[in-house]
């Protein structure tokens, strides 16, 4: 990935079901799937139209927010855009905030047979770390979260297709 190379601070990509998310994941940068509507899709080529997104790959929130203050908003070729007005991204992606007041969750269902041990162990470190920095961090997070998710993935294909 172009970021990840030091090829360029940021750059855009197309995602509909974690082409975003999962490629910054691997390359450990960051990556933004913005909230749809947020940045104009004119001249993307649609794999699903209601589920595609342009999103942000950066090395940093911060970046990520300079990008977004750009290049969101309305855009009258594209009748799908927010007629919302573009937020100050970059000041409140420098904010302050309390991490106790922040709860971490997970399915401990996800981290058992089959999954390969660096990963578990690397995803746990980090949870460590963000308990370590004041993070509340719930381990009994169940499967019912999975079920309620794909009940509001359901409810929301239903509303795209009526």
């Amino acid at each position: 990935m172009s970021v990840a190379a030091n090829m360029c601070l940021a750059s855009l990509g197309s995602e509909t079901g974690g082409s975003i998310r999962q490629p910054a994941s691997f390359c450990g940068v960051t990556g933004l799937k913005v909230t749809y509507g947020r940045i104009s899709r004119y001249g993307l080529v649609a794999f699903a139209s209601s589920f595609d997104s342009i999103g942000i790959f950066a090395k940093s929130n911060t970046d990520i927010a300079c990008v977004l203050e750009v290049i969101g908003g309305h855009d009258e070729k594209d009748s799908t855009s927010s007629a919302e007005p573009v937020g100050n991204y970059v000041h409140d992606a420098n904010k302050r905030f309390d991490p106790s007041k922040v709860k971490i969750g997970f399915a401990k269902e996800y981290f058992g047979e089959g999954l390969n041990e660096e990963v578990k162990e690397g995803v746990f470190a980090k949870i460590e770390m963000l308990r370590s920095k004041g993070f509340s961090v719930n381990r009994n997070f169940s499967a019912a979260f999975q079920i309620s998710y794909t009940g509001i993935l359901c409810l929301n294909m239903r509303r795209s297709i009526e």
